[in-house]
């Protein structure tokens, strides 16, 4: 995975794979499923975007991987969502003009505020359930856009006509 591919929430899939052979002769690992990744350099607004992987795969130099110790510590839904909160933070770590990209030493001064598990569960779930609405709306916007500019083309070259329309003229 490429720091370029952390976009969206969840990381269901990545373009570029290495080969066993590739990896018993390097020092990548496996980051493990349902883990944190953080972008540590990129151009325009990849620097400091996070999201939680779903599969295992390993990573080049410009991904770091948060994987919690415990599940009864840290929710990885409620550190993806605190992370995003504090990206402009994060970015500014190294400068926001700077390009020279984040590191291990500068994501271990970003400040963690980690509540007790059940209210960070509450609070991932809670942030999940706004982002599937998002989704679902976001979805309608563009089956409803795709709607208007069929309809548009059809009555611009009178595929369709329209009869007794009223004017209301303010």
């Amino acid at each position: 995975m490429k720091s370029g591919e952390i976009t969206g929430k969840r990381i269901k899939s990545v373009s570029n794979f290495i080969s066993k052979e590739g990896m018993n002769c390097s020092n990548a690992r496996l980051l493990p499923s349902d883990s944190v990744v953080i972008a540590l350099n990129g151009r325009g607004k990849t620097r400091g975007t996070t999201a939680i992987l779903d599969f295992e795969c390993s990573c080049n130099q410009s991904v770091v991987c948060i994987s919690p110790n415990s599940k009864e510590e840290l929710n990885t839904e409620f550190l993806h969502y605190y992370l995003s909160y504090l990206y402009e933070f994060i970015r500014n770590l190294t400068g926001d003009n700077d390009r020279s990209g984040l590191s291990m030493a500068k994501i271990r001064q970003i400040p963690l505020m980690i509540p007790k598990i059940m209210e960070q569960i509450e609070i991932g779930n809670a942030l999940q359930g706004l982002d599937n609405k998002i989704e679902i709306l976001e979805n309608k916007k563009q089956i409803l856009t795709a709607l208007f500019k069929t309809l548009l083309h059809e009555l611009m070259t009178g595929q369709r006509r329209v009869h007794e329309v009223e004017f209301a003229f303010l």
